[in-house]
């Protein structure tokens, strides 16, 4: 596996968990929402501010990335208001906002994914603690209080870090890692398909900002782009089904803009189609 694709992303588990195994493992990973399986799979959440985040829940896609990579990873539930850095890098999510000033995104969506890096506690003489950050969403060292990381913590916060003094075992192939993805997502097809439709006879009653709306495909989007990604470094993807997977992606754009959300389980139909025809 090779370095991560960089970039703004709506979700930032993939990015912060990158930083982490770099800085404690020297393990450059690609691939890692891949690998975990959050993007095979998807849930509409209660309101379209959470539509199109992953199915799984955070514990069970740290132990499948850790399965995936051969490295015992540690997930622990934080809860609200406690927080105590006994070790270098962690990863702390999800949060309520990003560190950074907040983005336009963030008055329309949520989804399920600020994620951010805890690097080091900083040594200085102030009386408050204060820790070396990376925040996908444009903070990569910045020295944060104790305080301002608490407030950003609820209930279901979490941290994930790698297990120390632990063998590692085999990393799976990319090719291994594809066609784990597309074996859970077969387990899950028929969960995901209800709360797609769950979702959208919601949106069709009730409607909801369009802003939102188009987030949550963009969000969709980005993460059907690594399974295509992992698709093609495979080689299970020819020049054909890459077409129609920018069609359909395209497609999907369109029908968030008019609002035409009926259409959505036809385009994933067809998205998931291709994906498990390379595989």
């Amino acid at each position: 596996m090779v370095l991560c694709d960089y970039g703004k992303r709506l979700d930032t588990f993939e990015l912060s968990m990158y930083q982490l195994l770099r800085g404690c493992l020297e393990l450059q990973v690609r691939y890692i929402d891949c690998a975990s399986c959050r993007c095979f799979a998807f849930q509409m959440g209660e309101t379209p501010r959470k539509w199109f985040s992953p199915l799984i829940d955070i514990s069970e896609a740290v132990n499948h990335l850790s399965q995936g990579l051969g490295v015992p990873i540690i997930y622990e539930k934080l809860g609200r208001g406690y927080f105590d850095l006994k070790r270098e890098h962690i990863v702390l999510g999800p949060l309520k906002s990003n560190i950074s000033v907040p983005e336009m995104r963030d008055y329309y969506y949520d989804g399920e994914g600020r994620y951010i890096c805890i690097m080091k506690r900083v040594n200085q003489m102030d009386k408050e603690e204060r820790y070396v950050v990376f925040d996908p969403h444009g903070l990569f060292g910045v020295s944060v209080g104790k305080e301002t990381i608490i407030s950003l913590t609820d209930n279901e916060t979490c941290i994930i870090y790698p297990a120390e003094r632990l063998p590692k075992s085999q990393m799976l192939t990319v090719e291994e890692i594809y066609k784990r993805g597309l074996a859970f997502r077969e387990m899950c097809r028929s969960k995901e398909q209800d709360s797609i439709r769950k979702g959208i006879e919601h949106y069709m009653s009730v409607k909801a900002n369009k802003i939102t709306l188009q987030y949550a495909v963009q969000n969709l989007v980005m993460q059907l782009d690594k399974v295509c990604r992992l698709a093609v470094h495979c080689g299970f993807f020819t020049n054909t089904m890459q077409e129609q997977y920018v069609r359909y992606k395209g497609l999907l754009y369109q029908k968030a803009e008019l609002e035409e959300v009926r259409y959505f389980p036809i385009l994933l139909d067809a998205i998931w189609e291709l994906f498990e025809n390379a595989g």
